[in-house]
């Protein structure tokens, strides 16, 4: 080092300057790296949802729509309610209400399950979760399907699941607290 302006000092710059400049460098990689991570990430999120399909999409409305935020289905909207991908869950109720089937067992847990579904459907997080009932009138074939020999059973589907998790009522409960309790841990949200 010769002083200012001497040659070491001319030097000492060059040296610097390269220095900078790889690291203006490397933050301009960074930047655009992250830059393509958050666009990767708001497209796959956007294109989730937007992967919903008319049908679902309808169907959502319509149970937004219900007076106690329950979804009825057929065997034809419990598939189109259900098939993939879709970004929310679905708790459903199959039932046996219909005179036809008598099911006393049936008409006790349907109080319970339209009270969790109205204050579900008071929620902020209310598109997240999907209430619905399908009657075995009104499915017979899928019951037979899925080996059905009892009703009700109550099944959560998380999003982007296709296997539910039964909601047991002898082990969980038959109340309404029970039923929002066992919600409210499954979609980490309480109500």
């Amino acid at each position: 080092y010769v002083g200012q302006g001497g040659v070491g000092a001319k030097a000492t710059v060059e040296v610097e300057a390269p220095a900078r400049q790889h690291r203006s460098l490397h933050l301009t990689r960074t930047r655009k790296i992250g830059a393509w991570l958050v666009c990767g990430l708001v497209t796959a999120c956007v294109s989730v949802h937007a992967a919903l399909t008319a049908s679902q999409s309808s169907l959502l409305a319509e149970a937004r729509k219900s007076p106690h935020g329950i979804l009825k289905l057929d065997e034809r909207k419990y598939h189109e309610l259900l098939q993939g991908p879709r970004d929310y869950g679905v708790f459903v109720q199959m039932t046996g209400l219909h005179p036809r089937f008598r099911c006393g067992a049936c008409a006790r847990r349907k109080d319970p399950f339209e009270q969790v579904a109205r204050g579900w459907k008071s929620t902020k997080r209310r598109n997240d979760l999907v209430f619905a009932t399908i009657d075995a009138n009104d499915g017979m074939e899928l019951f037979r399907r899925m080996g059905m020999t009892y009703v009700p059973v109550m099944n959560y589907f998380p999003p982007h699941v296709d296997l539910p998790e039964e909601y047991d009522l002898t082990l969980n409960g038959y109340g309404a607290d029970d039923i929002a309790e066992f919600v409210s841990a499954r979609i980490g949200v309480p109500f």
